[in-house]
């Protein structure tokens, strides 16, 4: 009687993390706006790296960023708590974030001083985050990740300028691409 007790507990257990994979997956694929908003914010960055020059070149990614960081903080709160009440996409999201820091310390602390290396290894170690919270929350982000993995890889043999281009249009319309098919799976 015990050991019938245990099993049932097990599968009670198992279905219950299966739910629990599956409502995170599908607040993932709710959070498309944010992929698009990136997925520009990247075409932008890169293409205005590879196209401006003196300091409005030096000043791209810090407006780039500061404003997609605003705007995706607005979306954020705009879609409401419940898309963000997952307790496992909340542990993604900041296990994301530990590790985007630790690609940060890794490039200061080890990286060097070549263009071609910083340009490449952001999409390089974002593509590593979606990979691994692809074990989370599908397939959808270890397709981005490995995307991205190989878009950066690939880039490292370019010119700098087409480098710049390629990362903007491919990596950025990338993650364009990828919130179109979560936009695409959310609405039906």
């Amino acid at each position: 009687m015990e050991q019938n007790v245990d099993v049932q507990r097990a599968v009670d257990q198992i279905q219950y993390l299966q739910q629990l994979i599956q409502q995170t997956r599908a607040r993932f694929a709710m959070g498309y706006p944010h992929l698009f908003l990136w997925g520009v914010a990247w075409v932008l960055g890169y293409l205005g790296t590879a196209y401006l020059s003196g300091p409005a070149q030096a000043w791209t990614w810090p407006v780039v960023l500061l404003g997609a960081s605003v705007i995706g903080a607005v979306i954020g709160t705009k879609s409401g708590n419940d898309a963000a009440n997952s307790g496992l996409l909340k542990q993604v999201g900041w296990m994301a974030l530990l590790l985007f820091f630790a690609g940060v310390a890794m490039l200061i602390l080890f990286g060097k001083n070549d263009p071609h290396v910083i340009n490449a290894f952001f999409p390089f170690w974002i593509g590593t985050i979606y990979a691994v919270s692809g074990l989370f929350i599908g397939r959808e982000g270890i397709t981005i990740g490995i995307g991205l993995i190989a878009i950066a890889i690939a880039s490292l043999s370019m010119p700098l300028q087409t480098q710049e281009i390629w990362l903007g249009a491919v990596g950025g319309g990338g993650l364009i691409l990828s919130g179109w098919l979560c936009r695409r799976s959310v609405s039906g």
